[in-house]
């Protein structure tokens, strides 16, 4: 199953659509060419090394959530639709994380 990701990065200034493709191994994680790998069903390595590359900020259980998802998807208690709902809901999650970290004048953190 595949689903969208939107990922708000402070450093850019606006959303990159991460495509997140349910399979038996976890989860394909792909950014266009920068980020594009298998992950586990919490998203490590990939998604963790995007984010990092981004400087992006994520809540620290948000694996815990994908797993949930992934599991769902493989026990077929979600349907397509269903699924994409949630994942929206882990990207506004991780939207107001981003949003809510610290900014200093000059920092390295690429803010706008």
């Amino acid at each position: 199953m595949e689903l969208k990701l939107k990922v708000y990065t402070r450093r850019q200034g606006h959303d990159d659509t991460y495509t997140i493709t349910q399979n038996a191994k976890g989860w394909l994680v792909s950014n266009g060419n920068a980020h594009r790998g298998q992950s586990d069903n919490t998203g490590a390595p990939v998604l963790y090394s995007a984010f990092g590359q981004d400087l992006v900020s994520y809540p620290v259980n948000i694996g815990d959530y994908l797993e949930s998802l992934w599991d769902h998807i493989q026990s077929k208690k979600v349907r397509q639709d269903e699924a994409q709902e949630y994942m929206d809901l882990v990207s506004q999650w991780l939207e107001a994380t981003e949003k809510s970290k610290p900014k200093y004048p000059g920092d390295y953190f690429g803010d706008r």
